[in-house]
C-alpha cells in the first residue's frame, strides 16, 4: 500500500522517539529533510526503472543544436544518458554522449553525418548538440533520435506526496529515514537495528528491480556517506 509523505514523515518521528514540531520548524521538520535524504540516496542506488524517462527528437537538416524544453531540470547528469537512431535494419545506432573537453575535440561543422553529441544545462533549458549539422540526406534517413536518460528524483514536499519507490518498498524508506536520524543522533544501537531492516528491504526492492531487468540478482553498493565511518561496503545479500 502506498504510503504518503505526512504517514512517512510521522511514522519516522514516532520510531525515533521525537515528536516535537511541526511541519515548519523543530524536530519534525528536521524529519521531513532527512525523509528526502534517504529518498535520494536510495534512487542513487541503482538505474531504477520506474526512473529511466527517454525523448524523441526531431531532426531538421542543418541544425546543430536542439532544445529540450520538456525536460527542464529532470535529466539526473550524475547518470548515463544514451542518444540513438534506429538503422534501416532497425538496429540501434548509438551517437555517444561526450563531456564538453572531448565534444570540442570532435565538433566539425562541414561534417554530414554526426557522430558524437554533447548536452548542455543553460538559462534553465537542457541542449543537445550534435557534432556537427545533420544533412538533408541524413535527416531524410533517420528523421529521429532518441534520448534515454535517468531523471532526477522528485523530492516529496506536499503531505499527500507518494515516493516515487514502489509502493510495495515505501517501508524502506521509513527504515532508511531513521537509520540516518540515529547515525545522526550517534545512537548505535538504533543504528544497527534500522540498518537490518533497511538493507533487508532494500536487497528485495533491488532483487526484483535485478530480475526484472534480466541481470544477476547480486548487488553491490558503495558505502553510503552519510554514516560511511560506521558502516563499511556490504553486500544486499548477506
Amino acid at each position: 500500500m502506498a504510503k504518503t509523505y505526512a504517514q512517512i514523515y510521522t511514522q519516522c518521528s514516532r520510531d525515533t522517539g521525537d515528536t516535537t514540531g511541526d511541519t515548519t520548524s523543530g524536530h519534525l521538520y528536521y524529519i521531513m529533510q532527512k525523509v528526502n535524504d534517504a529518498l535520494r540516496e536510495i534512487c542513487n542506488f541503482m538505474n531504477y526503472s520506474w526512473l529511466k524517462r527517454s525523448e524523441n527528437i526531431t531532426l531538421v537538416s542543418e541544425q546543430q543544436t536542439y532544445l529540450l524544453s520538456g525536460l527542464t531540470a529532470t535529466i539526473d547528469e550524475d547518470r548515463p544518458c544514451f542518444l540513438y537512431y534506429r538503422g534501416s535494419d532497425n538496429s540501434r545506432q548509438e551517437i555517444p554522449i561526450l563531456d564538453d573537453s572531448e565534444f570540442q575535440t570532435y565538433e566539425d561543422a562541414d561534417a554530414e553525418n554526426p557522430v558524437y553529441a554533447r548536452l548542455t544545462y543553460m538559462d534553465g533549458t537542457w541542449r543537445l548538440q550534435l557534432n556537427c549539422p545533420p544533412s538533408s540526406s541524413f535527416v531524410s534517413l533517420y528523421t529521429n533520435i532518441t534520448l534515454e536518460f535517468i531523471k532526477k528524483v522528485t523530492e516529496l514536499s506536499a503531505a499527500d506526496d507518494i515516493p516515487e519507490i514502489p509502493s510495495g518498498h515505501h517501508q524502506a524508506l521509513i527504515y532508511w529515514t531513521n537509520m540516518l536520524i540515529c547515525a545522526e543522533q550517534g545512537d548505535d544501537a538504533g543504528i544497527t537495528r534500522w540498518e537490518r531492516l533497511a538493507y533487508r528491504s532494500l536487497g528485495k526492492l533491488n532483487a526484483r528491480q535485478q530480475h526484472r531487468t534480466g541481470t544477476s540478482k547480486r548487488v553491490r553498493v558503495a558505502s553510503y556517506l552519510s554514516i560511511g565511518s560506521i558502516r563499511s561496503r556490504r553486500d544486499y545479500n548477506d
